[in-house]
């Protein structure tokens, strides 16, 4: 970014070795979503530009693209669950994106994955995208739940006998339960979109 700086001394900036900056720059890789803001302070650009989300130098996305930060829920106890301290804001979702799998703007929230219970599927510091308004279970699916003041990503499945299932990957450590109805599960809501890094 025309700033004169060598490629070592922008390294140094971010925290990185020289090797990984330089595969940023000349796009072999990319870098984490969390950097991309630090990029727009060292650079004093736009987050939006360097992550391509507008073509124009300096403009700033925020008409198109919203991140998923509602992170107070309401739950069936009548508590309100605070997200902040695992909501994240390194992924912006275009507005389109939203709209055309249905999902409200201030009904989702991306928070990162704090266990190792779903880790066939979803690994601890993956990111998932929850959609607040999906609580009923009519199929297997995923689901963020409120436990003790955490977040546990689950698999919740009707049963042939009308319970459900509440289940985790790693069975040994995060062993099923059978619930009669969700009348005692704090649900968040369902897991929209997963994601990973590679």
């Amino acid at each position: 970014m025309e700033k004169g700086w060598t490629a070592l001394e922008t390294a140094r900036k971010f925290g990185v070795t020289q090797g990984r900056y330089s595969n940023w720059e000349t796009q072999q890789r990319l870098p984490q979503p969390d950097i991309i803001a630090d990029a727009a302070r060292i650079f004093g650009e736009s987050a939006s530009w360097l992550a391509g989300y507008t073509n124009t130098r300096g403009e700033q996305a925020d008409e198109y693209y919203v991140s998923a930060t509602n992170t107070k829920t309401k739950l069936q106890s009548g508590e309100v669950a605070a997200l902040d301290s695992i909501a994240s804001d390194s992924v912006a979702f275009h507005k389109d994106y939203l709209k055309d799998r249905r999902l409200e703007e201030n009904q989702i929230v991306l928070i990162r994955v704090t266990d190792d219970a779903m880790d066939s599927i979803i690994s601890e510091g993956d990111e998932v995208l929850i959609d607040q308004r999906a609580k009923a279970v009519t199929k297997a699916d995923l689901f963020a739940i409120w436990v003790n003041g955490q977040v546990w990503i689950r698999r919740i499945r009707p049963e042939l006998d009308g319970t459900l299932s509440i289940a985790s990957e790693n069975h040994d450590r995060y062993p099923s339960v059978s619930v009669n109805d969700l009348s005692s599960v704090n649900l968040i809501g369902r897991v929209c979109r997963i994601i990973k890094d590679v």
